[in-house]
């Protein structure tokens, strides 16, 4: 009898041990699903939103439509350059006279209203590559 309880021991302690492994493996693999998903996710880049200013008093390229909603030329060339780069995009309206200026505080990401690349303003701010020309007449 004494092999018997011996056999059953070691079966018992062989089932816990086995049972401890499976465990232990499996606490171990989820550990690593995480660790796998959070190095995923590092590397994935964060979507970033850029943020555009502009007036809304240039029709056709910048202004407010019937239903209160800013739009115009400049408005989609801006929503265009986020859908390429994959970011979120912020357009908001302000005054012209604070365009430049906000623009210098960090306000704004980038200033999208048909501004002249004057030597003057050059000095303070960089300008894109023209996307559209205008001849100058009166």
């Amino acid at each position: 009898m004494s092999v018997l309880k011996t056999k059953r021991t070691a079966a018992a302690l062989l089932f816990v041990g086995l049972w401890t492994c499976v465990a232990a493996m499996t606490l171990l693999h989820a550990q690593q699903a995480d660790t796998d998903e959070e190095a995923r996710e590092k590397e994935q880049p964060k979507r970033v939103a850029i943020r555009f200013f502009t007036d809304s008093d240039f029709p056709p390229f910048n202004y407010i439509d019937e239903d209160n909603v800013l739009t115009g030329f400049n408005v989609d060339i801006a929503r265009g350059v986020c859908l390429e780069l994959n970011a979120a995009c912020d357009v908001q309206a302000r005054p012209w006279a604070e365009l430049l200026p906000a623009l210098r505080k960090g306000d704004a990401d980038a200033v999208i209203a048909s501004h002249t690349a004057s030597p003057s303003v050059l000095k303070a701010v960089d300008f894109s590559d023209p996307y559209y020309y205008t001849p100058a007449r009166f």
